[in-house]
């Protein structure tokens, strides 16, 4: 009761005070709404709000200010589980300005995809309607309002969105345009397809099938990139990218042995290299004194030379298969992508020549290397 009293004696002080006053003060009502719903009062922020937006000189206040009313009042309802109101509230804020409601409410946008997905889906049939019926600007602006909380939206619906927007663009003739949503609707998509062919317009398709050559393409690059940078810095780490995990730790695991015993060997070589360098006078002298014998300063200095060869030869060995496995696995990952990226090598022939095509089947995880002499 005394909520309601006070949202009856808000509209009243609202209606009383004129033109920029007005506005201030209503902008002090949002925000102490606002205040309200973040310290978890979304009945008394609801009361508040609602009396704002409808008040009788609502439509003079700015759009900004509208549209942060209708983002709170969106929160608040949807926290009272009042998902009609919320989903009302939510388009009135997108429709009124989108940037406003990303800057207060895109987590909240994010961690509530129900609402989120319904909302944009919602626009998403309307702007799908208003290009069928050949009306491009009109779905242009129906779809842009919901571009601002993109971040948001499930992928697959903002792939549509902008597919959609692409089939805008490319109809109003802006094919630079068309072709920058349709290479964004891959980025988020990239099984997005058009659908039935003797539905889809074949300008709409070549411009389509053109963008995703050059973004398969591109993403084929990348991710080849990406595998070989990561096994060139960490033998298995671009397999374990790429999905290949079993061949991925066991190149890392092989790796790290040959790695911790190189170091120990090379510790070891460098002491026996020092006691071997080190043999002097003083040596040879006490080896000579213990047995009046020059035989065993000959064997002691050879015992040193051996062990040093020896220990030398050791830690050569170990650091060619430590190369070897970190080669190796570059090898194999360069492989892997071209297995995971479905790239084939083939020789395209007329009918008059000789043809040769080898290609990855991955159905029998074997190279298939086919040939043929035509005449």
């Amino acid at each position: 009761m005394i909520l309601r009293y006070s949202a009856f004696l808000l509209i009243l002080i609202l209606a009383a005070i004129p033109g920029s006053s007005l506005a201030q003060y209503s902008e002090v009502s949002v925000d102490e709404a606002a205040a309200l719903y973040r310290s978890g009062q979304p009945v008394a922020a609801g009361e508040q709000l609602r009396a704002v937006l409808t008040s009788a000189n609502s439509e003079q206040f700015p759009k900004e200010l509208i549209a942060k009313a209708y983002t709170y009042l969106t929160m608040a309802e949807w926290a009272l589980y009042r998902r009609d109101e919320a989903e009302g509230a939510m388009e009135s804020a997108l429709r009124r300005d989108g940037r406003v409601f990303a800057e207060f409410a895109g987590e909240w946008a994010k961690d509530n995809p129900a609402v989120t997905d319904t909302i944009s889906s919602m626009f998403l049939a309307n702007g799908v309607r208003f290009y069928e019926e050949a009306e491009f600007d009109r779905a242009v602006s129906e779809l842009s309002i919901i571009l601002p909380i993109e971040d948001a939206l499930d992928p697959f619906i903002a792939a549509d969105l902008h597919k959609t927007l692409a089939f805008c663009y490319i109809a109003m003739r802006k094919t630079n345009i068309a072709r920058l949503e349709f290479r964004t609707a891959l980025r988020l998509n990239n099984q997005l397809d058009l659908g039935d062919d003797s539905v889809i317009a074949p300008k709409l398709r070549r411009a389509f099938l053109a963008v995703r050559r050059d973004v398969l393409s591109v993403d084929r690059s990348t991710l080849r990139r990406n595998t070989l940078v990561r096994s060139l810095f960490l033998p298995g780490w671009g397999q374990v990218y790429r999905g290949a995990r079993i061949r991925g730790f066991s190149f890392m695991a092989a790796e790290l042995m040959l790695l911790t015993g190189t170091a120990f060997s090379i510790r070891s070589f460098t002491g026996a290299r020092d006691a071997y360098l080190s043999f002097g006078v003083e040596d040879a002298v006490a080896i000579y004194g213990r047995g009046n014998s020059i035989s065993d300063v000959t064997a002691e200095l050879d015992a040193r030379f051996n062990r040093y060869e020896s220990k030398g030869r050791r830690t050569n060995l170990l650091i060619g298969l430590a190369a070897g496995v970190w080669i190796a696995n570059l090898a194999d990952a360069l492989i892997l992508t071209l297995q995971k990226d479905g790239t084939g090598f083939a020789s395209r022939q007329t009918e008059e020549q000789s043809g040769v095509s080898m290609a990855w089947r991955p159905e029998i995880h074997a190279w298939q290397l086919t040939y043929g002499i035509t005449w």
